[in-house]
């Protein structure tokens, strides 16, 4: 699997995410997520429709748990974390750091695309041009699907 390139599948089953401007209402983007219940990843854009940031489904899971149930029953999220957890009103209040440089250009191999969803624990991944703008994803979906014709 090393060989094939995400541009191979990353398009297999459509969109399974959707985008919106860098500083939307964490409330927009929760009621998308319970609108849309394709959607495993909101990816934000600039103004020039470059990638910034990503919420995904499990950053929901850790505000629901947060809101619900207070910050005792979270764990592995820094003191930092928390706070905003609190705190937040923007979607980017919710992201966990570094997601902006979580992304992948079409020449990547599934093997980055691997290394990258499992270090930052994640089951989609922004595909972007040369310019950083968003045409697509990859999701856990399509991997899995190359992996069982792989095997085969």
């Amino acid at each position: 699997m090393e060989t094939i390139q995400v541009k191979e599948i990353h398009q297999l089953y459509g969109r399974a995410s959707m985008s919106v401007p860098e500083d939307s209402a964490l409330d927009y983007v929760i009621a998308l997520f319970g609108h849309e219940r394709h959607l495993q990843g909101i990816f934000r854009v600039d103004s020039n429709g470059k990638f910034v940031g990503m919420v995904s489904r499990f950053d929901l899971l850790r505000w629901a748990q947060f809101k619900l149930y207070g910050g005792e029953k979270i764990k592995k999220i820094p003191a930092n974390e928390l706070l905003g957890l609190a705190k937040d009103t923007k979607a980017k209040d919710l992201e966990k750091d570094g997601s902006g440089s979580f992304s992948l250009k079409e020449d990547d191999t599934l093997q980055t695309a691997l290394d990258l969803m499992i270090s930052y624990e994640e089951d989609i991944i922004p595909v972007l041009n040369s310019e950083g703008k968003i045409i697509g994803d990859l999701s856990l979906s399509e991997l899995l699907s190359k992996a069982l014709e792989v095997g085969k």
